[in-house]
C-alpha cells in the first residue's frame, strides 16, 4: 500500500531532520498511526488503514516542519546575538568626540 510507505519515508525524513531533538507530539502521534494503519492491513481494513496512513504521512512532515522552524530561530537567535556582540564592540572601539585630534 503506498499510503503506508509515504507515511514510513516521512517519519524517516523527519527523523534524518532530527526531530527528535525536539519534542514532537506530532512525530509520536505519526508512529502511533502508522502502527494503527498496519493493524488495519491486518484486519483487511484498507479505507481505515489508508487513512490512517496519510494522517500518520501529514504528522510527520508537520514534525519536519516544526522542528527545522526552531532550528532556523535558534540560528537566527545566535545571528543576532553575534552581531550585538559586533556591534558593542564596534562602539567599544569608536573614538569618543573627546579623543580626536
Amino acid at each position: 500500500m503506498s499510503a503506508l510507505r509515504d507515511a514510513e519515508s516521512a517519519i524517516v525524513r523527519a527523523e534524518a531532520v532530527r526531530v527528535a531533538n525536539y519534542p514532537s507530539l506530532e512525530l509520536t502521534e505519526a508512529r502511533q498511526k502508522l502502527v494503527a494503519a498496519h493493524a488495519a492491513v491486518a484486519r483487511e481494513e484498507m479505507t481505515l488503514a489508508s487513512r490512517l496512513a496519510e494522517q500518520a504521512r501529514l504528522d510527520a512532515e508537520l514534525a519536519t516542519a516544526i522542528a527545522e522552524t526552531i532550528k532556523i530561530q535558534r540560528v537566527n537567535e545566535e545571528m543576532r546575538r553575534g552581531t550585538e556582540v559586533l556591534r558593542q564592540e564596534l562602539e567599544r572601539q569608536r573614538p569618543t568626540t573627546e579623543n580626536r585630534p
